[in-house]
């Protein structure tokens, strides 16, 4: 009768309120991923910043390499060079001397 009912709205507005507060926990547990989720998209592009930018300095090493590398060669060339007039040189002195 009127206590049962009431006893029955009470239950009702008890689920109602715990409907709410479930809502309530469901949409901040959304947001808090939502924010995980973000979080871990700027985390995937600094990263991939990084990968480029390690590319970059590895070509560039390499670039710094090949440069090394033909200067090497180009002093090697003039030391030969220079060997060559040397003895030349000697040769045209011993010729000279005689």
């Amino acid at each position: 009768s009127w206590r049962e009912q009431e006893q029955i709205r009470r239950e009702q507005e008890q689920i109602r309120m715990e409907q709410e507060q479930s809502w309530r926990e469901h949409e901040q547990s959304w947001g808090e991923q939502e924010q995980i989720r973000r979080e871990q998209e700027q985390s995937w592009r600094e990263q991939e910043q990084i990968r480029r930018e390690q590319e970059q300095s590895w070509r560039e090493q390499e670039h710094i390499r090949r440069e090394q590398e033909q200067i090497r060669r180009e002093q090697e060339q003039i030391r030969r060079e220079q060997e060559h007039i040397r003895r030349e040189q000697e040769q045209i002195r011993r010729e000279q001397e005689q």
